[in-house]
């Protein structure tokens, strides 16, 4: 008798690709570059019965960009593989950042709304000419972007309303708009800009108002029908990627409001069944790169909230899934927590199945694999990044998925204090430290975004 082990293809496609220079690799070996977006197959073929793992073995230039494997490792059985996705993604060009004015604070400080330029290649900050640009008040709470990076919206939490900045395309130099500010409900403390780039929405203590966005000049105009009230005290908010649902975390009401979008006249309805049950003191609140799954970050703000998180099954992060038909909520899994209890902001990857999570009991970044089919979390590996009890308020992951970057301040400052970069590992989703101390642009920053 003879037996005859068979080998079978492995392959996938490639998307978003325009640099180039992509090298995949797969078993540390057997390299195959890629010119174009589309199909691709490995030269060599794998034997039944054994591993595969593909890996992106060069990035992509001339524009850099970053590109993620998802679905790049497992056993070959009796078929071809042609399941492995590569997603590339260009670099962010501008970071943005507000910081403000606490009273009775000495020195003085002066509240502004900073800009910087990001090198693709290292992640590191340089601040654009005339930073800090002038606030409107003394507390700019949050800011967005457009997608094209064409505007810029900043909440005035002291004022109750919204400036808007155009973004110089070269230098990143900011300028507010003539029809800037816009009055929003009370107290506003989070802005976003709905991915298809037609409307935007405020957080505030009355709920959320909402504006369409002027095409041609930045300029918003008020919904009608909105403010339209959330749950008690809402925080924070994302959309999914097609634009249809609206989601916000209710910190006083321990849940989370999801909305559909009217994606001619941007009212929002509440979805059947909403508000969804969370765990403690919901804060930031997060969908992956799929657009399928929701993460929603417990226990926030540090450190208050805390002291009624500690050891109950409110700490942590929350998973759900997105019934795309409807909008509504089911529990995927969790809470998912580390070893401390110091919750902070959270972050999925732009281009992959990875999430961030910020300990800031012991100062850490901690990296989760996401599981595409079910939107569970999976512990990967753990990054210091800044002293016990640090405070952070802001991490963002930048668009190509590349870099990340963590705000850390504490109550007294010291050298950690600032802006720490982040190299984000394309195939596992570690941290590793890039080389520099952190940037310090000025004190009590709030919020800290990175943009195309």
């Amino acid at each position: 008798m003879t037996c005859v082990t068979s080998s079978y293809k492995i392959g996938g496609s490639v998307s978003g690709l325009l640099g180039s220079g992509l090298v995949l690799s797969n078993n540390g070996g057997d390299n195959r570059s890629i010119a174009a977006d589309g199909s691709f197959t490995f030269a060599t073929k794998v034997d039944s019965g054994k591993i595969y793992a593909i890996r992106v073995a060069t990035q992509p230039t001339n524009p850099a960009q970053n590109c993620s494997v998802s679905y790049g490792s497992g056993t070959v059985a009796s078929a071809d593989i042609s399941s492995v996705k590569v997603v590339c993604s260009s670099i962010g060009r501008f970071a943005f950042f507000t910081s403000q004015a606490i009273p009775g604070q000495s020195p003085p400080q002066t509240p502004g709304i900073w800009a910087a330029t990001i090198n693709p290649m290292t992640g590191a900050l340089s601040l654009v000419a005339g930073s800090p640009f002038a606030a409107a008040g003394a507390d700019p709470s949050w800011i967005a972007a457009d997608p094209q990076t064409h505007y810029v919206y900043v909440t005035n939490y002291d004022l109750n309303n919204v400036s808007a900045y155009s973004v110089d395309q070269v230098s990143g130099v900011l300028a507010q708009l003539p029809s800037s500010p816009y009055v929003s409900d009370k107290a506003p403390v989070f802005i976003i800009v709905e991915p298809k780039d037609r409307f935007v929405y405020v957080i505030g203590a009355g709920g959320i108002s909402g504006y369409a966005k002027t095409q041609n000049t930045g300029a918003l105009v008020p919904i009608a029908g909105l403010p339209i009230a959330a749950g008690v005290n809402p925080t924070k908010a994302v959309i999914e990627p097609s634009g249809h649902y609206l989601y916000v975390s209710n910190t006083g009401g321990n849940s989370v409001s999801a909305f559909s979008i009217d994606s001619v006249t941007g009212a929002l309805t509440a979805v059947a069944g909403s508000p969804f049950a969370s765990g403690s003191a919901p804060g930031f609140i997060t969908i992956d790169f799929s657009g399928r799954f929701v993460y929603v970050s417990n226990c926030w703000p540090l450190p208050a909230s805390q002291l009624n998180c500690v050891g109950t099954m409110g700490h942590g992060v929350t998973a759900y899934a997105i019934d795309m038909g409807s909008g509504a909520l089911s529990l995927a899994g969790g809470p998912y927590a580390p070893t401390s209890f110091g919750e902070g902001p959270f972050a999925t990857s732009p281009t992959a199945n990875f999430a961030f999570f910020e300990d800031q009991g012991i100062g850490a970044e901690w990296t989760y694999d996401i599981d595409p089919t079910h939107g569970t979390l999976a512990f990967s590996s753990l990054q210091r990044y800044g002293d016990l009890g640090n405070f952070s308020l802001s991490m963002a992951v930048e668009p190509g998925g590349r870099f990340a970057y963590i705000v850390d301040i504490t109550v007294i400052m010291n050298p950690n204090d600032g802006v720490h970069t982040y190299i984000i590992d394309g195939n596992t989703g570690a941290f590793s430290a890039a080389p520099g101390v952190p940037y310090f642009f000025g004190p009590n920053m709030t919020s800290f975004i990175v943009a195309r």
